[in-house]
């Protein structure tokens, strides 16, 4: 992330998210503005040419035996960045479906976005295409 101050001054601020566990959904835009209004400091992501992946994974290990606990994650191919996460809730919860919501809420939809066969179906590819993003699967 760069973020720039209101002399003109750039900095490059890194947050780090807390696990899918303990994560409390945020929405971008609303933090963005607490944090300029706390700081005077304009956060914005400098991945608008990267290819972004974006793939749901089940995490092992972390709970009970028994439990599933299983998030979206999407990540820049070139720089690494870790754009955004979103959890998994509940046994009915369906992979297809978060990442269509999770495309919708965090404006990933408007990317270039590769993904799995698992996303190869005509509504996930029909929200990509009319947002004008792009995509491989």
């Amino acid at each position: 992330m760069v973020a720039q101050g209101d002399r003109g001054k750039r900095c490059h601020a890194y947050i780090t998210r807390p696990s899918a566990q303990n994560a409390c959904p945020v929405k971008l835009e609303r933090f963005e503005r607490a944090y300029f209004r706390l700081f005077g400091v304009q956060i914005s992501l400098s991945v608008d040419n990267e290819w972004i992946a974006v793939d749901g994974k089940t995490l092992r290990g972390t709970l009970k035996s028994g439990e599933k606990q299983a998030i979206v994650h999407a990540v820049s191919h070139d720089s690494r960045i870790d754009l955004a996460q979103a959890r998994m809730v509940g046994e009915k919860s369906s992979e297809i479906t978060v990442v269509r919501d999770f495309l919708k809420d965090t404006g990933l939809e408007k990317k270039k976005i590769t993904r799995d066969a698992h996303h190869c179906n005509p509504e996930t590819t029909a929200q990509i295409e009319q947002s004008n993003g792009r995509y491989i699967v």
